[in-house]
């Protein structure tokens, strides 16, 4: 995994030290990767250290060969520096790494939680919107049908924001993989731009998925072309292909004012 984390000219760690045209020059409250390998859950490394110091972390990528995995590095927004907020985030086969704005009054977290399954909720440990996001996408379908499910997370936490006064309740890119296909998502309420996705166009690339918060990728020996919007790409041992969003019979379109973009 150093390849890819450490050793491209924007590497994981440059980001997490170095990060430009973005909100956070640092982005230092935190790391994880999650690696799948001979089992069927996913082996999951998590820090409250800086990923650029971490020498566990620089030992662990040496050594891991895997042929999927997602590591995230973290700038909080609020809510505890702690490794239970640490990305990513699983549960069973599957694990979700994410940028992630969403409604922040504790009414609407609260409303939020209540449709989770009561099986899932003892795997919620920390505080982050995106934690909550990732178990209101199982609670949906997520492990059966990905885009479906996450169609209808984010269009309960925008009806539910809007029942509590917030306008443009959700601003999210996220990554979720089940060990064998990799899917990625942008979407926003409103007219608020999401944030960037970015993946790898070079097949020797190993299919990266990369959720930069720099777009400065250009320069990159290992090129990552930034994604256009209504695109939904997902990357598996055959190649990275694009989708256009379809939905399911339970699921209804999103409605008028808001913009389902899958990179």
């Amino acid at each position: 995994m150093d390849e890819l984390v450490y050793n491209t000219t924007h590497s994981l760690i440059e980001q997490s030290r170095s990060a430009r045209f973005t909100s956070h020059l640092t982005n230092a409250d935190g790391f994880g990767v999650g690696w799948y390998g001979t089992r069927d859950a996913p082996g999951v490394h998590r820090s409250v250290s800086q990923a650029w110091s971490d020498r566990n972390l620089q030992n662990l990528c040496a050594q891991i060969k895997s042929p999927l995995f997602l590591a995230h590095v973290r700038a909080t927004t609020g809510t505890p520096v702690q490794q239970t907020n640490c990305h990513p985030f699983h549960h069973g086969r599957c694990s979700s790494s994410t940028t992630a704005s969403s409604t922040n009054t504790r009414a609407c977290a609260a409303t939020c939680c209540w449709p989770s399954d009561p099986a899932l909720l003892d795997g919620i440990e920390g505080t982050t919107d995106s934690e909550l996001l990732f178990f209101l996408a199982l609670t949906f379908g997520l492990e059966d049908e990905p885009l479906p499910a996450l169609e209808r997370m984010a269009r309960f936490v925008e009806a539910t924001g809007r029942g509590h006064g917030v306008d443009e309740p959700l601003q999210t890119t996220l990554g979720v993989s089940d060990g064998e296909r990799l899917h990625a998502v942008r979407y926003t309420s409103g007219q608020v731009e999401p944030h960037t996705l970015h993946v790898s166009n070079d097949a020797e690339d190993v299919q990266l998925l990369s959720i930069p918060r720099t777009n400065a990728c250009n320069t990159s020996p290992r090129r990552h072309a930034r994604s256009s919007p209504s695109r939904w790409p997902t990357c598996r041992d055959s190649g990275l292909r694009y989708r256009r969003p379809r939905h399911s019979s339970s699921s209804r379109a999103p409605t008028s004012n808001s913009h389902l973009r899958h990179a």
